[in-house]
């Protein structure tokens, strides 16, 4: 992933991710309501797993916070202490998030005053293929836009060859069997998510539109 904050950085080129993440926000909401009503952590911990680096990384944290603020006020119930644990490849510029973290907590206290327990952010290098925590230390784990690097799905040599893609796609049935075969998880909801390409490539407005074959470059 190109860090730093440059014209290719994964930074200033994540907005079709950003896109998708606000588009599944309602399954995060559900998620989060049903933890709250059996249980109602006094420290909620969270970790981003396949966090990367730039604005996405910080929006998941803020997103979580409005819901766990959204599911106590209904419940009835003090919010609780937030511990963030943003998680990726050792080669990642955590650095880049932590230096934007100053304002980050600024503009939480701007938009929602004190009404949020104090909120803690922590790097936890590494591969998610191993174990990155202790047992029952997490609350919510949350990823977006890196499972598919899970997908053990085989093809023929031949057929990838045949495609000019780093990456292969597999289809709902790979992930639904990878995910049972592996045993560790079971899926309780399984949704697709269609977002066109064009998407990312308007940030806000006209004036900040790129053509495509630009933005391909």
């Amino acid at each position: 992933m190109n860090g730093g904050k440059g014209e290719r950085s994964y930074t200033n080129n994540c907005l079709l991710q950003k896109k998708l993440m606000l588009k599944a926000k309602p399954i995060l909401e559900e998620t989060i309501m049903r933890l709250y009503r059996d249980f109602s952590p006094n420290c909620m911990k969270v970790t981003n797993l396949g966090c990367s680096v730039g604005p996405n990384a910080l929006l998941v944290i803020s997103n979580i916070i409005d819901i766990v603020n959204t599911a106590c006020t209904s419940l009835n119930r003090e919010p609780p202490k937030f511990q963030f644990y943003l998680n990726d490849l050792f080669g990642n510029g955590f650095n880049t998030i932590f230096k934007s973290l100053p304002n980050f907590y600024t503009r939480l206290v701007e938009d929602k005053g004190h009404k949020f327990g104090p909120c803690f952010v922590n790097a936890t290098p590494g591969s998610f293929y191993g174990r990155l925590f202790p047992s029952n230390s997490i609350n919510l784990f949350h990823s977006s836009n890196s499972l598919h690097w899970l997908s053990q799905g085989l093809i023929e040599e031949e057929k990838l060859d045949s495609f000019n893609i780093p990456v292969y796609e597999p289809t709902v049935e790979e992930i639904r069997h990878v995910i049972e075969e592996e045993g560790s998880f079971f899926v309780q909801r399984f949704e697709i998510l269609t977002l066109p390409w064009v998407e990312g490539l308007n940030e806000g407005g006209d004036n900040s539109f790129l053509d495509g074959n630009i933005k391909a470059r």
